[in-house]
């Protein structure tokens, strides 16, 4: 919905109230609540639609204010929010045309972003010039990885073992001048 209605308007996308963090204390506020991984799945899938997002926390809901002791998901936004801030994001745009496996945000022939929830992701570089720089994210601890750099064309491409459940994001960019 997110990519569609960015699509469709040529304006930004924001979706404010996607999930609320279910709260480390159980405190007397909203009935609706999700854990930390549901509440950063449904955020990278709208930041890999091209959308904007903001963190809820129960416990910091509209009718209460207990920040402490800090969420477990808050220090997994900082890692999304540093991932994305590397990137030419704001230039980025949806791209689900380029990749199987789980949504990508591209600024083609230059960088490439994917939510891998799964095992794999075959993504299309065919534009990107030869000698593309890969690596992986791990979206729950920050975790980094560097991948092998593929040839041209289709390209599938594992997640590491080594992220567990945790989804990963890929990223390829296009090769530094000088390497």
């Amino acid at each position: 919905m997110v990519a569609f209605d960015r699509a469709l308007r040529k304006r930004p996308v924001v979706n404010v109230e996607f999930g609320y963090e279910r709260g480390v204390d159980d405190l007397p506020t909203y009935r609706v609540m999700q854990d930390w991984a549901e509440v950063l799945r449904r955020a990278w899938l709208i930041y890999l639609a091209g959308g904007y997002g903001a963190y809820y926390y129960s416990n910091t809901a509209w009718d209460l204010v207990k920040p402490d002791p800090e969420p477990p998901g808050y220090r997994r936004f900082q890692i999304l929010k540093d991932t994305l801030s590397a990137l030419p994001y704001w230039r980025m745009s949806p791209a689900n045309h380029l990749a199987v496996g789980g949504p990508c945000l591209a600024l083609e022939q230059e960088a490439y972003a994917c939510y891998v929830e799964g095992l794999r992701i075959t993504v299309n570089l065919s534009s990107m010039a030869p000698g593309p720089v890969v690596a992986w994210t791990d979206t729950w601890t920050g975790a980094k990885e560097k991948a092998d750099t593929p040839r041209p064309g289709v390209v599938t491409f594992e997640k590491p073992k080594s992220f567990g459940e945790a989804p990963g994001l890929l990223v390829v960019r296009k090769p530094q001048a000088g390497n």
